[in-house]
């Protein structure tokens, strides 16, 4: 906060003039410069705020890449089990048309190109956030000893033997030094659900093909 010019009074008593109140006020920022020396990460507060903001953001966008990598194969997968179900109904596969037989047919392959390469984009765009969010827990120093958590040696003979070795960080220094890539999850979630998707998809496209037409059974 600045100083009234027409002056203020320290805890002594004694009147400090508006000029003494700036040099002091400018004091405090040299002083504060000095102590960022060294430190890569010129944090002020308003930097904070935003870097905190645009962490809180990147974990939302985590969130919701995440989610999409479920809904996709989820979506799809629920119309192609009412397409077989509807397939198998003998009414129903006599009264199709072949124009209705071909778009169905059509819009199966479509949904399969897309919804794999939807898959495939969210997957990448996850894995850029899970970077960007690495990157930013570097930056926040969530990795480095007794920056955040400050416990005694008897808290710390307390815990399990597996939080021994990192009871001083908010995060281990193996996840710090995790390489993220594209391929990082993509045999675990991506190509399991796009294969489900393209061999149910085919399935269920061959037995479209193979759907009698309306003047074909008696």
């Amino acid at each position: 906060m600045g100083l009234d010019r027409r002056g203020d009074q320290n805890p002594k008593g004694r009147s400090i003039d508006w000029r003494e109140g700036e040099a002091v006020g400018l004091l405090s920022i040299d002083l504060f410069l000095a102590l960022q020396v060294g430190n890569p990460y010129h944090l002020d507060e308003t930097r904070a705020r935003v870097l905190l903001h645009f962490y809180d953001n990147t974990r939302q966008e985590l969130t919701r890449y995440r989610d999409m990598e479920w809904r996709i194969p989820s979506y799809v997968l629920a119309f192609f089990s009412a397409v077989i179900v509807v397939a198998l109904n003998a009414k129903f596969a006599k009264s199709v048309s072949g124009l209705a037989k071909d778009t169905l047919f059509i819009a199966i392959i479509l949904m399969i190109l897309i919804s794999v390469g939807l898959l495939t984009f969210f997957h990448w765009k996850l894995t850029t956030h899970r970077r960007r969010r690495q990157w930013l827990e570097i930056i926040f120093k969530f990795h480095t000893p007794n920056e955040f958590v400050t416990l005694t040696e008897k808290e710390v003979d307390s815990l399990p033997g597996y939080l021994k070795k990192h009871s001083g960080r908010v995060l281990s220094s193996d996840i710090e030094a995790e390489r993220i890539g594209f391929f990082s999850d993509f045999w675990q979630y991506t190509l399991p659900f796009s294969l489900a998707i393209i061999l149910v998809g085919t399935f269920v496209a061959w037995l479209v093909l193979r759907l009698p037409l309306s003047g074909d059974a008696p």
